[in-house]
């Protein structure tokens, strides 16, 4: 049977490694049209790994990225946001000492078809966060953690990404502020494809239309999010539960 994200990004038995050291192994999977794919696993699981390879921040030593039906595996990170793969990095990462606006102005060079509507795509994002349309003056260094980590996605947003890539999106946020970003996630969702790499389970629970679990360096678990979410090993991984982990090979 097909798989029901084939057709946006398809990985298959992808190998990403340091030197010797093997991060990943042999990973296949897809994330469709108006997806949104959540990769949960521990640290050193090797999440941020797999979206740098996916961003060709890294070379994989084996394997196959395809988007859109083209192979990008070997294709430069600078190339990407042109092709609608955009990712936003774990820690709210902006230029402090510029304004939200100029933020807002260096995500839109990326793609040379997103600075010609530059004005247009800040303004998107401007609708999509009105909080930061009210600091566009404001030195980013001076914004909240939650408010920083909305210029990090709305400068990503301004590229007009196909697949918007989001690294720990809730790292170091408080509680109430996990569910605004949550909230964010279900806005972009309504027209961008995401790939949403997580440790705190609000976002995966209310966003993610299908889960994968890493482990060890391999996928163990992947499914519908209500399956992945309820089994015994995210349970007992991520809540505490005292319960036997089923395991299970990726499907």
């Amino acid at each position: 049977m097909p798989d029901a994200g084939a057709g946006l990004l398809e990985v298959d038995g992808l190998w990403v490694g340091y030197g010797d050291r093997e991060v990943l192994r042999d990973l296949s999977f897809t994330v469709g049209p108006g997806e949104v794919l959540a990769v949960l696993g521990t640290n050193g699981a090797g999440k941020s790994t797999l979206l740098n390879c996916l961003a060709g921040l890294l070379a994989p030593s084996a394997g196959t990225v395809r988007f859109r039906g083209e192979d990008i595996t070997r294709r430069p990170a600078w190339s990407r946001p042109s092709l609608g793969i955009s990712l936003v990095p774990e820690g709210q990462q902006t230029f402090p000492a510029m304004t939200v606006e100029e933020n807002l102005w260096v995500g839109g060079q990326a793609s040379a078809g997103a600075a010609a509507r530059l004005t247009d795509n800040v303004e998107r994002v401007y609708t999509l966060f009105p909080r930061l349309a009210e600091r566009r003056t404001q030195a980013a260094g001076t914004l909240s953690g939650g408010e920083r980590q909305m210029l990090a996605v709305g400068r990503a947003m301004v590229s007009e990404p196909v697949l918007l890539m989001l690294d720990e999106p809730s790292h170091g946020l408080a509680p109430l502020v996990i569910e605004k970003i949550a909230d964010m996630v279900d806005l972009i969702a309504e027209t961008t494809a995401l790939l949403v790499v997580e440790q705190n389970l609000l976002i995966p629970t209310q966003c993610a239309s299908r889960v994968l679990v890493l482990d060890h360096s391999r996928i163990v678990l992947s499914g519908p999010a209500d399956e992945v979410l309820g089994s015994d090993l995210v349970a007992a991984t991520y809540l505490g539960a005292d319960v036997e982990p089923t395991g299970g090979g990726a499907r």
